[in-house]
């Protein structure tokens, strides 16, 4: 078929599409009666890309009624100079130009290039009083919103500098993690970035909330504090050698909205990441607040799938420091996170703890005199004598499950 009669095809079809919604049809109703499925705006031959294409030929319409001449091939007749002096001596910004001049936004550009005038750069634009488009950036330092924003670019978030495109950007299921960071996005630069939702083409899956700033500046003072790509980020100096608690807190609950996970059932307060050299600076920062914790390996069936490492916070008093320091802006896991507080003090066993079991063992006591003897639970017993020299390794740190030297 060739590609004449493929666009007839689609426009006979954007036509009957275009009757049906105005005679009052849903968009199922109008799936199941051309047997075209609902898809997605982006999906070319769908209800919803017919339906899109549908508005942007009203809206097209519309504007040939009100702006004729915008249509014609004719030169407008513009007063140059003024364009000159508003662009120059005003320092307004050309889509602000051509609503004055009612014409569109390229032909202002195109009548100061004849005149040879310099355009200006694009920070160059956002600094001027003029440009209502994005605020000037705030030289805020380190603070405890900026924290938190470094910590969910170390996760979920992103940053992006690629084609002259400069953008800092979150998107996930949780809609109350969005909306913190995009409170906390406009805290520190003062840029207000409207949310937009992403519903997925496969239905099973969860919508998505998506949050995207466009901003040089922005991304220019993030960069200050290091690299922030998935591969080798790491967590910037200047949280590393903070001794406040609030602002290291702060950065860890950016990371943990983003990579962490809770299960009260299982006992289970964990985050996974991919990056060992990041792992490794997050382990510092549970240190500094004393929280306890093990670590381990997460490996996929998939061999695609790189190495994750993880790092279980475990015992009561270190669920409480974890809430009282750094905690969760997701509701469902800072519900779950609650619900750890609940349990028993955990008793931690030493290396002399685990050699008089084996000792006592050796001359004779069963498990249970053991148990009441040391005060060590009888299930711990049996397991270090099960596998005593997997536990002899593990007390001396040979056998580990993570790297000794991070």
């Amino acid at each position: 078929m060739s590609n004449q009669k493929i666009r007839n095809n689609l426009i006979k079809t954007r036509d009957k599409i275009e009757c049906l919604l105005n005679k009052g049809d849903s968009i199922e109703e109008i799936s199941k009666k051309l047997g075209i499925k609902i898809g997605h705006a982006r999906d070319k031959g769908s209800v919803k890309w017919f339906k899109k294409c549908i508005s942007s030929k009203i809206n097209m319409q519309r504007i040939h009624k009100e702006q004729p001449e915008a249509f014609t091939k004719q030169r407008l007749n513009l007063d140059e100079e003024k364009i000159k002096e508003l662009y120059l001596i005003k320092e307004m910004p050309p889509y602000k130009i051509a609503k004055i001049m009612n014409c569109d936004t390229v032909t202002v550009f195109n009548r100061l290039r004849e005149m040879s005038v310099r355009i200006r750069g694009y920070s160059e634009s956002h600094k001027l009083r003029t440009y209502a488009g994005v605020k000037t950036i705030k030289n805020t330092g380190l603070t405890l919103e900026k924290a938190y924003i470094l910590g969910v670019l170390c996760g979920d978030g992103w940053i992006s500098t690629k084609t002259r495109s400069y953008k800092i950007g979150l998107r996930c299921i949780d809609k109350d993690f969005v909306l913190e960071f995009q409170i906390y996005i406009e805290k520190v630069y003062g840029i207000y970035c409207p949310i937009s939702v992403v519903s997925p083409k496969n239905l099973k899956w969860s919508k998505q909330y998506v949050i995207c700033l466009n901003s040089k500046l922005a991304c220019e003072d993030v960069l200050s504090y290091g690299k922030f790509n998935s591969d080798d980020w790491r967590v910037p100096k200047e949280i590393i050698n903070s001794n406040d608690t609030k602002i290291i807190g702060s950065f860890l609950r950016g990371f943990y909205d983003s990579e962490g996970h809770v299960n009260p059932r299982c006992y289970v307060l964990k985050a996974t990441t991919t990056n060992k050299d990041g792992f490794s600076d997050i382990l510092l920062l549970l240190k500094k607040l004393k929280i306890h914790y093990i670590t381990g390996f997460k490996k996929h069936r998939n061999p695609k799938y790189k190495l994750g490492y993880e790092v279980f916070i475990t015992g009561s008093d270190s669920y409480k420091i974890f809430k009282k320091y750094i905690g969760f802006s997701i509701k469902r896991k800072q519900d779950a996170l609650l619900q750890l507080q609940n349990i028993r003090k955990q008793k931690r066993y030493t290396k002399e703890d685990f050699e008089k079991t084996v000792e006592l063992y050796k001359k004779g006591l069963s498990q249970a005199d053991i148990s009441r003897k040391l005060g060590v639970i009888h299930s711990t017993v049996s397991k270090w004598l099960i596998n005593e020299k997997y536990y002899s390794n593990f007390f001396n740190n040979k056998a580990n499950r993570f790297i000794n030297d991070i």
